[in-house]
């Protein structure tokens, strides 16, 4: 839990926040706080309900297949392990059932002529690191997350 994030919310607003979920550290986006306990209570029902579309937008490594761009899109759905170090999940048989939905948004080079995909995410599901476990499963790892594969930025194929 990151007290800071609420302590820094109460500072600026003037208000007890607490927040409803989490972002993993590398991400950026929206956060969803409560300001009363009966908000809170709120939310998490909606949440626990799946009424809440959580959307990610990521740059990936690679061309994804033609297949993600097709009317909705594909689904990863690669169970999920949590390894012996808590840090890093894995792809494993016997894991936890976790579901991705992806579309391809577009196709593009860096400055450096790789290529790279813009792909909408939805985890259906909410396991650690989902999105990062399961786009680097599909060889699409999330430009510059080196903990799950993709090349450390401004690093060129080969160095």
């Amino acid at each position: 839990h990151d007290w800071q994030l609420e302590r820094l919310a109460e500072a600026e607003l003037g208000v007890g926040a607490a927040f409803c979920h989490n972002l993993d550290r590398p991400t950026s986006g929206c956060m969803v706080a409560a300001t009363t306990p009966e908000a809170a209570s709120r939310v998490g029902i909606l949440w626990q309900a799946g009424l809440v579309a959580k959307i990610y937008v990521a740059l990936v490594e690679g061309h994804c297949p033609p297949s993600w761009h097709e009317h909705d899109g594909a689904e990863l759905d690669f169970r999920i392990e949590t390894s012996q170090r808590r840090s890093m999940q894995k792809v494993k048989a016997n894991g936890k059932r976790a579901l991705t939905r992806v579309r391809l948004a577009a196709h593009a080079e860096t400055r450096d002529g790789e290529p790279v995909s813009l792909v909408w995410c939805q985890p259906v599901t909410g396991r650690r690191h989902q999105l990062r476990v399961h786009l680097a499963h599909a060889l699409h790892p999330i430009v510059g997350d080196a903990k799950y594969g993709a090349r450390p930025l401004g690093e060129r194929p080969g160095e």
